[in-house]
């Protein structure tokens, strides 16, 4: 009977601990990255979004999106712990609770990116037609200030898929390669 549970349980971690592939993908003429295969390019969504929306992939499920974005906020790299304190503010005041897994300045391919990484809930508050709703998600986020703006890479999905996505995305987060503008 031990061993019965054993197995069962070693399935059920093995399945919230599924590796998911990344391929390589280029998403500018200066930005790559490998982006899981389960995510699929959204061209139409992209269409309809603003231009500061420069790539986007989504599950077929839609529970599950990364984006690339360009905010034409300008900041000198000197300013990147201003610019992090400013971002945590923002999250903060987005959701009800956070828990931050991870919240740091780190180099990815020679280049300072501020990083977020946290589960944050939303809490509705109940009134006469509607009970209260919570919904946590799970998201990593990273920004980049590059000479033109920031760039904005984040990843959400509902907390209770943080399992399955958190080891794909901390790789493609760190797989994102900024080459120098071609102008």
């Amino acid at each position: 009977m031990n061993r019965l549970l054993f197995l069962v349980s070693f399935f059920i971690h093995s399945l919230s601990q599924a590796q998911v592939a990344l391929i390589p993908r280029e998403l500018t003429d200066d930005i790559s990255m490998k982006i899981p295969l389960e995510l699929k390019q959204e061209p139409s969504i992209l269409q309809r979004t603003t231009s500061t929306t420069l790539d986007l992939f989504m599950s077929q499920d839609r529970r599950s999106d990364l984006s690339v974005n360009k905010s034409q906020l300008r900041w000198i790299e000197a300013d990147e712990e201003l610019l992090s304190q400013f971002y945590k503010a923002n999250i903060l005041n987005i959701y009800d609770q956070v828990d931050m897994i991870q919240e740091e300045i780190k180099e990815v391919n020679g280049k300072k990116f501020i990083v977020f990484e946290f589960v944050g809930q939303v809490i509705d508050e109940p009134n006469a037609f509607k009970e209260a709703k919570r919904r946590s998600d799970y998201t990593y986020i990273q920004y980049l200030v590059v000479d033109d703006g920031i760039l904005i890479f984040r990843f959400t999905t509902s907390s209770r898929l943080k399992n399955y996505w958190q080891e794909a995305i901390q790789k493609a987060m760190e797989s994102v390669v900024i080459e120098e503008s071609k102008k």
